[in-house]
């Protein structure tokens, strides 16, 4: 008796409002519990009320009218796949939406899809990631707006088929009251299809296969200096930008400019109280992996790369005293790690560290000396910055 009454009472609602059905949300994976799934399905149900507001004639039905209206014997848990639109039609439902949770590397993934019951057809869809479920339910709220606003304002079949068996002497009323809604459809069609694309392509939030990061970086070298005469530790500052490439899959590399400003002063007691500054011009070039590439990002690259160096030569004891200049360069090899935050979708901040050991040097000075070594240093360059996704 009470299902003969609820069939009743939504027929006759039927008359007046199209209804949307939000079924309850599935997972293919096990990562989530029951209560998880069912907290997701509540989020889209007031995702749902707040953008199809009943002033306009939707109603979104709850958990309960849904249990009571399914066929006997079949819970919502089974309503899914092939048998989503059939059951919107069991339930009276003009729409019938569901989401379906599955893992996608180490990530949580959701896919919401949105069909008309009347014809089958899918309407719209979205599918967002995120780390875990508290995630999932932040990318529902900023994605299912546009999901649910494609149905809105579109005719109502149901309402036009009653209309046109109204009673003689209120037909002509509603004709107009059909024409209206026509034109207003139609004049909702462009703005509802720039809609379904924003719903469907909600998915753009998940990173694409590639991501290309430029980074701007303040660079602090410090270069533990071995040549034979004596000479001891570079200090100094550069300006760097880098571009680093990483796929999903982790595979990722980097390319790297650095000029700046460079100092040492002899270590050795021959020579003490001389000292070199001058500019800085750095390469390199790495190939690594990175196990985490979204909000948090973490690289590990082995680097190869060419410093190069053109110094001027002063004594502090003997400053009328004129040494010559020279102009150095080494090849470099050596690691590096890299830290990221991503605070939106184009902007994160970076920090890491390159470690390399100077394999290979030259240094030509002013009046036509030179000098070479094999392993004549190592290199510390510490680093911060801000990067772009491109």
């Amino acid at each position: 008796m009470k299902r003969f009454f609820l069939l009743a009472l939504f027929f006759v609602a039927n008359c007046f409002a199209a209804h949307v059905a939000v079924l309850e949300t599935i997972q293919t994976d096990g990562d989530l519990d029951r209560r998880e799934c069912q907290f997701l399905t509540d989020k889209l149900r007031q995702m749902a009320v707040m953008t199809l507001p009943s002033a306009e004639g939707w109603t979104i039905m709850t958990r309960e009218n849904i249990s009571e209206m399914l066929p006997p014997g079949k819970s919502l848990e089974e309503c899914e796949g092939s048998c989503l639109v059939e059951t919107g039609k069991n339930i009276s439902a003009d729409y019938v939406v569901q989401g379906r949770v599955s893992h996608f590397g180490s990530l949580l993934t959701i896919t919401v899809e949105l069909y008309e019951t009347a014809t089958g057809k899918l309407v719209s869809s979205i599918a967002v990631k995120s780390e875990n479920s508290v995630g999932l339910l932040e990318e529902i709220e900023k994605n299912a707006g546009p999901l649910f606003r494609a149905i809105n304002n579109t005719p109502k079949e149901a309402q036009a088929a009653q209309e046109t068996g109204a009673e003689k002497d209120v037909a002509a009323d509603n004709e107009v009251v059909a024409e209206k809604a026509d034109d207003a459809g139609n004049a909702a069609v462009a703005e509802n299809a720039g809609d379904a694309v924003v719903a469907e392509n909600a998915e753009s939030a998940v990173p694409a296969d590639k991501m290309v990061l430029h980074s701007f970086n303040f660079v602090f070298p410090i270069e533990l200096e071995t040549w034979d005469d004596g000479w001891g530790n570079f200090w100094g500052a550069e300006i760097n930008w880098s571009r680093y490439m990483i796929e999903r899959a982790g595979f990722s590399m980097v390319f790297s400019l650095a000029f700046g400003y460079n100092y040492a002063v002899a270590a050795d007691d021959e020579y003490k109280g001389l000292m070199y500054d001058g500019l800085n011009f750095d390469l390199k070039y790495g190939w690594g992996f990175a196990p985490f590439r979204d909000k948090f990002l973490l690289a590990f690259y082995g680097i190869a790369g060419v410093d190069v160096k053109y110094l001027f030569h002063r004594d502090e004891d003997n400053p009328d005293y004129d040494y010559a200049d020279r102009f150095d360069y080494s090849v470099e090899l050596g690691a590096k790690i890299l830290l990221g935050y991503r605070i939106t979708d184009g902007f994160s901040l970076l920090a890491g560290v390159n470690v390399t050991a100077d394999m290979w040097g030259q240094g030509i000075y002013e009046d036509g000396s030179h000098r070479e070594g094999v392993f004549v240093g190592v290199n510390i360059e510490p680093h911060v910055g801000i990067a772009f996704v491109f």
